[in-house]
């Protein structure tokens, strides 16, 4: 039986490779922003790690994240995903 916790290295490198490939690049000159990639990133990435993301709270401020892990949030990110 395998083990639910395990890491699979391929598949976190492809996620990993996804969200690299939204080319996210801010300007100074803030009007040149492509602020599409940066939406696109945004909705990638529950997509990518559902699991964590139902875990944590999210905040948005305009194209920028901050998430935090409560003390519920913890142990559910630390639990196995349901079969």
């Amino acid at each position: 039986m395998s083990d639910p916790a395990r890491i699979d290295d391929d598949a976190a490198i492809d996620r990993f490779r996804t969200l690299l490939r939204i080319p996210t690049m801010s300007r100074n000159a803030v009007e040149q922003t492509d602020w599409e990639a940066f939406d696109t990133f945004i909705a990638t990435l529950p997509e990518l790690y559902p699991h964590l993301h139902a875990a944590l709270e999210r905040e948005q401020h305009g194209h920028s994240l901050l998430y935090r892990c409560s003390t519920a949030g913890a142990a559910q990110a630390t639990a196995p995903p349901p079969s």
